[in-house]
């Protein structure tokens, strides 16, 4: 559990309101509502002041109606505010609107650090922010926030469908319950400018901006490379469980013209690459479709994933895949782009790796193990390294005239296990043979005489 302590000036006194936010067994995930609501009216109880909006001739921090300073100026008192569609500009720090009806406009202006502006509202509002580190609750309600060219906000969603235009700085933003629609337009030059963290309901994340983070722990989100974004751009989605722990995130993620870096936690996601490139990194067990987009994609897998690689109508882009620790299964039989796909590492012997690769012109790295290699129906290359694939068990399904086998070995030890070899029921089996061990390939429905001016050595 975590506490958030902001000092709220308002008026001609001061007072502290402590937050409390509390945690549904996920470090994203909070519930922020009920903890928000009961803290402030706890402290705020008792003022004897029941009327929200008071005139002043000194200062205050409301102009009603977007009204010039000469007109009467109406200090917001933090108490139950019923205004109606109003329109307020809120130029000073500290001030807490507990309850707005109607349809009201909030514009934020420069509050200064550690200020807080929590609107509970109902059915609707639209905060402009002009501003920065100010804290933006919306609690129910179809609400609007609008950041500006200066603005860099921490922004937390309602039960409501809220929509949220992050402005030019640094922007914090939580999504709420409902549906939510997420713009982030940040021109920063990091890689983490605006953040999202989703840990409910089921949200639209459009990144226009020049570093985008989006973090998402519940299933069923869409999140999407906008036409904002430039070559230069970056955007990193980390997808987890649900905050139950149940696997399925059934999210799609799509990537513009910006680098799209993806770490998959959760299960049955979707990831296309755009023009920019993407990064694809797969926790264990993982089950997910990759599409390459038009640009080259890296994808690396873990222990009993289960990806498979494709190219959306359109797209060319080609993938390079390498095996972590563990049993994997890599699928890009309906890939159109040029795979290359590396088996497990030497130390892994005890992998079990499936290589597919689909209609382009495909390069299979044997690894250590008992690997599968299939290499689709391009013209393709398989790579045998006599120390990566020592001791390894190698079976090659679909090795072909238009195919290649390329073999780290001498040229005595290639003669002397290609003599060696046997035909059985249809397969050719042979066994390379160095003083550090020896690899056994299967070539399946092949014979030997199928490899003849086939095999090139590097």
């Amino acid at each position: 559990m975590a506490a958030v302590s902001q000092t709220i000036n308002g008026g001609s006194g001061a007072g502290t309101i402590n937050v409390t936010f509390t945690a549904y067994g996920s470090p994203y995930a909070l519930s922020y509502v009920e903890s928000l609501v009961a803290s402030i009216d706890s402290i705020l109880a008792g003022g004897g002041n029941t009327d929200p909006l008071l005139p002043t001739s000194t200062g205050g921090a409301i102009f009603q109606g977007g009204q010039a300073p000469a007109d009467p100026i109406y200090q917001l008192k933090p108490d139950s505010v019923e205004v109606g569609s109003q329109t307020y500009d809120i130029l000073t720090a500290g001030y807490v609107i507990d309850t707005i009806g109607g349809s009201t406009i909030i514009n934020v202006d420069s509050l200064g650090g550690d200020s807080i502006l929590v609107a509970a509202i109902t059915p609707e509002a639209t905060v402009n922010s002009a501003g920065t580190d100010n804290l933006i609750v919306f609690i129910d309600g179809d609400n609007t926030y609008n950041g500006d060219s200066s603005s860099g906000d921490t922004v937390i969603g309602g039960s409501g469908n809220d929509t949220i235009n992050t402005g030019a700085g640094n922007t914090l933003v939580r999504t709420g319950q409902g549906y939510d629609s997420v713009t982030l337009n940040d021109t920063g030059t990091g890689a983490y400018n605006d953040t999202v963290y989703i840990d409910s309901g089921t949200n639209l994340i459009i990144a226009d901006g020049t570093g985008d983070y989006v973090v998402a722990t519940t299933e069923g989100q869409t999140i999407e490379g906008g036409a904002g974004e430039t070559s230069g751009s970056n955007l990193t989605v980390l997808l987890l469980p649900n905050s139950d722990s149940s696997a399925d995130g059934n999210d799609l993620v799509t990537g513009g013209a910006g680098y799209l870096t993806v770490g998959d936690y959760s299960d049955n996601n979707t990831i296309n690459g755009g023009s920019g490139g993407l990064t694809f990194i797969g926790a264990d067990s993982v089950v997910a479709t990759i599409n390459a987009g038009t640009s080259e994609a890296l994808i690396y897998g873990n222990a009993f994933d289960n990806l498979t690689v494709g190219n959306v109508v359109g797209d060319s882009g080609g993938a390079t895949f390498f095996a972590g620790a563990g049993n994997e299964t890599l699928n890009g039989a309906t890939a159109t782009g040029n795979l290359t796909l590396y088996g497990a590492s030497q130390a892994d012997t005890g992998a079990s790796d499936s290589l597919v690769g689909g209609s382009g012109n495909n390069t299979l790295v044997a690894g250590a193990g008992s690997e599968t290699l299939t290499g689709g129906s391009g013209d393709n290359t398989f790579l045998i390294d006599s120390v990566a694939a020592n001791n390894s068990a190698l079976t090659i399904n679909d090795f072909t005239a238009n195919d290649t086998l390329a073999l780290n070995y001498t040229q005595s030890e290639i003669t002397q296990a290609l003599d060696g070899g046997t035909e059985v029921n249809g397969n050719f089996v042979v066994t390379f043979d160095t003083t550090s061990g020896s690899t056994t390939v299967t070539f399946t429905n092949t014979t030997v005489t199928a490899l003849d001016g086939h095999i090139v050595t590097f």
